[in-house]
């Protein structure tokens, strides 16, 4: 799979089991939370990286991203693989 993934800030999205929030940048860093539907739909994993740290791709729950452009107020990833769990 091959698709963009557009985040407003602050709006929950669904990709395979896994519900992303962007929080937005501050300080060269781009706030993520992660929340794992199979565990906890209410729970979430703060993740905070840089543009540099994700030039391999970054792990987002079970699914592997590569940053297209994070913005005030949204943040475009590129899905590259998608991990079967359980």
């Amino acid at each position: 799979p091959k698709d963009n993934v557009l985040l407003p800030k602050g709006y929950k999205v669904f990709v395979n089991r896994t519900g992303l929030v962007y929080k937005g940048k501050s300080n060269g860093k781009i706030g993520v939370e992660i929340y794992l539907l199979e565990f906890d739909r209410d729970l979430p994993y703060p993740r905070f990286f840089t543009k540099e740290s994700t030039r391999d791709g970054i792990w987002l729950g079970n699914v592997l991203y590569k940053l297209v452009k994070a913005k005030k107020n949204t943040l475009r990833l590129k899905v590259l693989e998608i991990r079967k769990t359980g």
